[in-house]
């Protein structure tokens, strides 16, 4: 048992050291690459231990863009014609050292205890001595003729210095496991009369689930381990044909960052929008059981066309409860309106997408009927906080939550006015044209993607409203002008 103690520790200590280097080679390929298009500013994990940025002060970036960084080989290709022809391959040096402890790495695992190795303990010599005349190589050209310490780089060689000795310390216990064969074959027979019997030794080390690794086997590992290196190597093309596709479309994206932070630029965006009259001032309370119809006209209104089971509904609600309203100026009503994507309350839509939106939507409803426009929002919140959940979730639990009658929420949600309210709503999205939720309406015009999720957007358009609202009121003498001033925002 003494041979299995040795060589197992040892053994994984072997997969340990391959799989830290292939992990370092991996990330300097990498960084090989240069930084994804657009972050050049951001500091990798890598790079932070490596001169606290990856730039060109630091030792590896130093070495990554150095000539000696890659090995430059002309292979032969076929044509379609089927003729030869020569192309060029850049081989990062960091691509050979994965392709080096992946190799290693699955020799290690795969090839099953060093005692069973025999002569094709060669294989595994080889290779690690071929890699230890590179890296003394490497560190050579590193220290000498580059003059940079790339961190990295010398962890890796120096993981590649303690392979070496972890395969050289596995030469003395196969050379003694080789003698007790040797010895032991000729206890493996006894002369009984005339006949031979074969008796196997009690000792482990000749016990019959010793073989020896077979060529089969042994070829099947490096085939194995070959074609793991060559994923990495096709999977390193497609990322870096993924990075040239984004580099190509970078500029157009700079452009439409630029537009998206011009306050003036996403104004005129919105006013380019037709105004729909019938989203605009307080008749876009009416028919609200409960609802607050005393807004001042002057007063901005926010049409928001939504469905309780959309999770881009949900996202536009939780950003306006905590970025956008922070962004506008002045006093503003906001009109929320159904269109549940669900056949049960919505013929329009062929599938029943959110299955559960038509009974949130009357719930919501009921709510208001019931408490007025604050336990109409703190219904909203609690629907929109449980949408993945909706139809699992007691109604009656969430009136209960924010003090409602639970008993009463669920009549109401039954009642004619209340589920007349959300059918209502739908019509009027047919009518104008809307199908799909959210949709977002500032005054009959509709917000543009380019301006919906765009804190400049908002700040921006509060402020024209704001001073045009101010202007007219001033050009009025018979306006009160505290009622602008004053008006309470009613969403969230």
């Amino acid at each position: 048992m003494r041979s299995r103690t040795t060589f197992m520790p040892l053994r994984l200590v072997l997969v340990a050291l391959c799989g830290v280097g292939g992990w370092i080679s991996g990330e300097l390929v990498t960084e090989h690459a240069g930084p994804w298009p657009g972050t050049e500013g951001s500091s990798s994990y890598v790079g932070r231990l490596c001169g606290g940025s990856w730039d060109a002060q630091s030792g590896c970036a130093a070495v990554l863009e150095s000539d000696w960084s890659a090995v430059d080989i002309t292979v032969p290709s076929l044509t379609g014609g089927l003729s030869l022809s020569w192309h060029r391959v850049v081989i990062p040096v960091a691509f050979i050292g994965l392709a080096y402890f992946v190799f290693l790495g699955c020799w290690f695992l795969f090839a099953g205890p060093p005692q069973q190795w025999g002569g094709w303990y060669v294989v595994p010599l080889v290779v690690v001595a071929a890699g230890a005349c590179g890296s003394i190589a490497l560190l050579w050209i590193l220290l000498f003729n580059l003059g940079a310490s790339c961190v990295w780089c010398m962890v890796t060689h120096g993981i590649n210095g303690l392979l070496l000795l972890g395969v050289l310390r596995l030469r003395p216990k196969l050379r003694e496991r080789s003698g007790d064969l040797e010895r032991g074959a000729t206890a493996r027979a006894e002369v009984r009369g005339s006949e031979y019997r074969v008796v196997e030794p009690s000792n482990p080390v000749f016990s019959s689930a010793q073989v020896s690794l077979t060529p089969v086997a042994a070829f099947r590992i490096v085939g194995f381990a070959v074609f793991v290196v060559a994923f990495a190597w096709m999977y390193r093309g497609a990322k870096l044909e993924t990075r040239t596709q984004v580099a190509r479309f970078l500029p157009y994206k700079e452009f439409v960052d630029e537009r998206r932070n011009d306050p003036a630029f996403v104004v005129r965006e919105f006013y380019a929008e037709l105004q729909n009259m019938r989203l605009v001032s307080g008749s876009s309370l009416a028919n609200r059981p409960g609802a607050d119809r005393d807004a001042p006209d002057a007063v901005p209104v926010l049409t928001i066309f939504t469905d309780f089971q959309c999770p881009h509904c949900a996202c536009l609600a939780s950003n306006w409860k905590h970025s956008y309203a922070r962004h506008w100026q002045g006093p503003i009503h906001v009109s929320l309106r159904h269109l549940p994507l669900n056949q049960a309350c919505n013929d329009s839509v062929s599938v029943d997408i959110h299955p559960n939106a038509c009974e949130a939507g009357y719930a919501v409803e009921a709510a208001r009927l019931q408490g007025g426009e604050e336990a109409f929002w703190k219904m909203h919140d609690l629907l929109f906080a449980s949408s993945y959940r909706l139809g699992e979730t007691s109604y009656a639990e969430l009136a209960s939550t924010i003090g409602l009658d639970p008993a009463q929420l669920e009549a109401d949600m039954d009642r004619d006015v209340v589920k007349r309210v959300v059918a209502r709503d739908i019509a009027l999205a047919g009518e104008i044209g809307v199908r799909t939720t959210p949709s977002v309406f500032l005054n009959g015009r509709r917000v543009p993607k380019i301006c919906l999720n765009n804190p400049v957007f908002w700040g921006a358009i509060s402020a024209d409203l704001l001073h045009k609202a101010n202007l007219a009121a001033s050009d009025d003498t018979s306006t009160d002008t505290d009622a602008v001033a004053t008006s309470r925002v009613i969403y969230p």
